[in-house]
């Protein structure tokens, strides 16, 4: 159990109303004689107000302590409270334990007699984090929140299929391509297998796997689930898009790999220029990557 309330020994899970001693730093329900209404709660939550607490052993301990009470040099919870708060509602899905830190560098001081745990600046970052991002799904019935990815120019399509469900992802610049004299004849399973055992067959397997190391590590090494994934292959599709119009796709080469970029860039060039149509342009790099006999 992560976070036992202190009256009841229960978890205080993440969507439950919960509240955290200043002094100690223990979860406690709000519905466990913490004296706090539902509406002063939503209340706060909903400004981004921060609701001081010392729970009852604190208070047995030391019969003197108050919410109110502070010293000079003590930095109070709940200033760093708010900071966390506020990163996590823009960085959802950057580490607790980074933003804690972060937070401790920024406004821990020499002159600071009392410093927060950095335990209980983690669990406010998880806290804050659940609460701005959808639930990840854990099976394939599930609704996607389209206003949080918002997303409606990327998923194209959304099919379910003899018990499996497959997205199809694309940006309005990549349909365009398609659309631009191509003819793509059988089921979308042999074609995406066709383009797998092309990939493998001109040598671009091992660039692929490069590819998904990066995308690993823009996530920050974390698992890519289905809400962190869809934004980050939107953001990959766009790059690729002003990569190719800016002729950003320059490699370290030599020899017949040289002479390849050159042929490859003559012909988009030509295609560009709507010279060449799409299935033209396709059939052209097919033969320059073609094994040749």
């Amino acid at each position: 159990m992560d976070y036992p309330c202190i009256v009841c020994s229960s978890e205080v899970r993440p969507r439950q109303h919960a509240v955290a001693c200043d002094k100690c730093a223990k979860w406690q329900h709000r519905t466990c004689n913490t004296g706090i209404t539902a509406a002063a709660y939503r209340q706060a939550v909903r400004q981004g107000d921060d609701i001081p607490s010392i729970c009852k052993m604190c208070v047995s301990q030391s019969p003197q302590l108050s919410v109110s009470d502070e010293s000079e040099n003590e930095l109070e919870p709940t200033i760093l409270e708010r900071s966390v708060r506020q990163v996590s509602s823009v960085n959802i899905f950057r580490s607790a334990q980074t933003i804690a830190e972060q937070i401790l560098r920024e406004n821990v001081g020499p002159d600071n007699a009392v410093i927060p745990k950095k335990k209980l600046l983690k669990r406010v970052a998880n806290r804050t984090r659940a609460t701005h991002r959808p639930e990840e799904p854990k099976t394939l019935d599930f609704e996607v929140n389209l206003e949080y990815l918002q997303c409606d120019d990327f998923l194209v399509d959304d099919i379910t299929f003899e018990g499996q469900r497959h997205f199809v992802f694309s940006t309005p610049y990549q349909l365009e391509l398609l659309r631009n004299g191509v003819e793509i004849k059988g089921c979308a399973f042999h074609w995406s297998q066709a383009v797998w055992r092309r990939v493998v067959d001109v040598g671009l397997a091992e660039t692929y796997q490069r590819w998904h190391h990066r995308l690993n590590s823009k996530a920050g090494n974390m698992g890519l689930q289905f809400y962190r994934l869809v934004p980050l292959l939107q953001t990959e599709a766009d790059d690729v898009k002003m990569a190719i119009r800016a002729g950003d796709l320059g490699r370290n080469m030599e020899g017949r790999s040289k002479t390849l970029e050159k042929s490859l860039s003559s012909i988009w060039d030509q295609y560009e220029e709507g010279n060449i149509t799409t299935s033209k342009f396709l059939k052209r790099c097919g033969e320059l990557y073609g094994v040749r006999v």
